[in-house]
């Protein structure tokens, strides 16, 4: 007898993912967003490297004490990473949009503060405050990729948070050159401000709504009868799944206890 063809394992398997939910409508905005404001808060790590010397020379620092400015950088980084491992909590309790809008207030304001810094306490003050701030949106970020698209479908808006973050990264002492080429360091950090609000608005106004073809999202399709079906019973349901396995796959699956809790409550309380 002939055995099973690969085709046929391969058809199985589209079967089965046929029903696993989507993203809801509007996810890919919310998630552009929020990809944003992980970049802005990357590119902000490294916006200084190049106008570092300006920022010295501005708030009484003269380059014969270059140790003393690195706090400037070490203190965003330290603020970057020691909010990563609780916002992420944070946001379970309070939800995702109040944790990321409030990240990025943080940031913001930490921005002004850098921006208006006269000497080198305040700048320090400042830039923790922007690192406080820019590195709670990764871990939130992740969280929402996680609320809104399924388990085999996150391969893609992953490789998307990774890969804003690392441009950042990148164009970060670029921009902060650019800027440094028509005005002072302080408008770097002013510039924070309205982008950090425009983020907010639009992360907010970018709702996700379920789509009306996800799996067990919105109204229930199929007869009522079929349904109460499923409610009292988990035999229905088992068949259904059953009916999608290859047929070699199908008399070992249909021989499986239903350990459903319809059905057990069915036996405990005596019911054929």
């Amino acid at each position: 007898m002939d055995g099973p063809s690969p085709s046929a394992g391969i058809d199985a398997g589209a079967a089965l993912r046929e029903g696993e939910a989507a993203a809801p409508r509007g996810a890919g905005w919310r998630l552009s967003f929020a990809a944003a404001g992980v970049m802005l808060a990357a590119a902000d790590t490294y916006v200084v490297v190049l106008a570092l010397p300006a920022i010295m020379a501005d708030i009484g620092l003269s380059l014969d004490h270059l140790q003393a400015a690195t706090p400037i950088i070490s203190g965003f980084l330290l603020g970057y990473v020691a909010l990563l491992p609780l916002l992420g909590r944070l946001s379970d309790i309070l939800g995702r949009g109040p944790v990321f809008v409030g990240c990025l207030l943080l940031f913001a304001f930490g921005s002004l503060v850098t921006s208006s810094a006269q000497d080198l306490t305040g700048a320090v003050v400042g830039r923790a405050l922007q690192g406080a701030g820019g590195g709670g949106l990764v871990p939130v970020t992740l969280a929402i990729v996680a609320d809104l698209w399924p388990a085999g479908r996150r391969g893609f808006p992953l490789g998307v948070v990774g890969g804003v973050q690392e441009l950042g990264s990148v164009l970060g002492p670029l921009y902060g050159a650019a800027i440094l080429t028509f005005s002072t360091w302080r408008l770097i950090f002013w510039l924070n401000l309205p982008l950090a609000a425009m983020l907010g608005a639009g992360f907010l106004l970018s709702r996700p709504t379920p789509s009306a073809t996800r799996s067990g999202r919105g109204a229930p399709s199929g007869p009522p009868q079929g349904r109460a079906a499923i409610g009292t019973g988990g035999g229905t349901s088992r068949v259904g799944r059953c009916s999608q396995l290859p047929w070699w796959r199908r008399a070992s699956a249909s021989q499986l206890p239903d350990r459903s809790p319809a059905t057990s409550s069915g036996v405990s309380s005596g019911l054929p």
